[in-house]
């Protein structure tokens, strides 16, 4: 793993907040892992800037908490929610959707632009890689 770390996939404010214990078990820090490897460290590298996991692996609790779907892939450890650090958000938006379109071998589920504005204020970006079940449907959505 190049540019992220299992802690940094795993910290949650909410977590904290709520004393949640959000630690991975083995099996989630191998998909966290083969993630980061497999999708998230190509597209850093080729965004060429720091991105931002706002929310990554969330523990059953945590997730119901937060308001998650119960079959969220956050539970899996295979989804994040990004944003850039350059704070480009709309720049990055169409860069990952360009980037996961031209990189088929790459794999993904989905790549969801949530609540996305003009400004890209208040947004982020989600990134699945598998399902629970390991498909890897290549949805491309827009929640407003």
């Amino acid at each position: 793993m190049k540019y992220f770390t299992i802690s940094e996939l795993c910290a949650s404010s909410s977590a904290a907040k709520y004393g949640i214990d959000n630690m991975p078990t083995s099996q989630i820090t191998r998909n966290l892992t083969e993630m980061v490897e497999k999708l998230l460290d190509p597209l850093r590298e080729a965004w060429g800037s720091g991105i931002k996991v706002t929310s990554g692996y969330r523990c059953t609790k945590l997730n119901t908490k937060v308001g998650g779907s119960a079959t969220s892939a956050h539970c899996y450890g295979l989804a994040v929610d990004t944003k850039p650090s350059n704070g480009r958000m709309a720049e990055y938006q169409q860069f990952v959707e360009k980037f996961l379109r031209e990189h088929k071998e790459l794999g993904f589920d989905q790549l969801i632009h949530e609540y996305p504005d003009k400004n890209g204020v208040d947004s982020w970006v989600h990134i699945g890689y598998k399902t629970s079940s390991g498909k890897q449907r290549r949805h491309i959505l827009t929640i407003n």
